[in-house]
């Protein structure tokens, strides 16, 4: 699920269930229409239709995070950074652009423990 950081009221906000379509992640089935699919038939299954969620709490500052769970599962499963760190990390990196705030929270993430497993993050920041 994605992290909204809010600048306004320096908090983490979690997003669950009721705030956040889950499906199949994203890239493992491609959608019906795709680039390649014009040139031959997929080999793989295709889903005709994706939903997604329209998130319209971003205010100014306010940091938007998608990641994978190298972000947030370190030590087998026993540590979680996002709950360790990852609020406190948001609230000194918050002024910086989005690609430092990047930065920050993947050096601190090795700080706390280097991962495992793969991490991919974006982080989206409202200016």
């Amino acid at each position: 699920m994605p992290f909204i950081f809010s600048n306004k009221f320096n908090i983490l906000i979690r997003q669950d269930a009721e705030t956040a379509n889950t499906s199949t992640p994203l890239g493992i089935i491609p959608s019906e229409y795709h680039v390649d699919i014009e040139h031959f038939e997929s080999a793989l299954p295709t889903k005709k239709k994706y939903h997604v969620n329209e998130i319209n709490l971003l205010g100014e500052g306010d940091i938007f995070l998608l990641y994978t769970d190298g972000l947030t599962e370190q030590n087998k499963g026993k540590l979680n950074f996002a709950d360790a760190r990852l609020e406190e990390v948001l609230k000194e990196a918050k002024h910086g652009t989005a690609r430092e705030i990047s930065d920050t929270i993947i050096r601190e993430l090795n700080a706390f423990y280097p991962p495992e497993d793969d991490v991919s993050l974006a982080v989206i920041k409202k200016i």
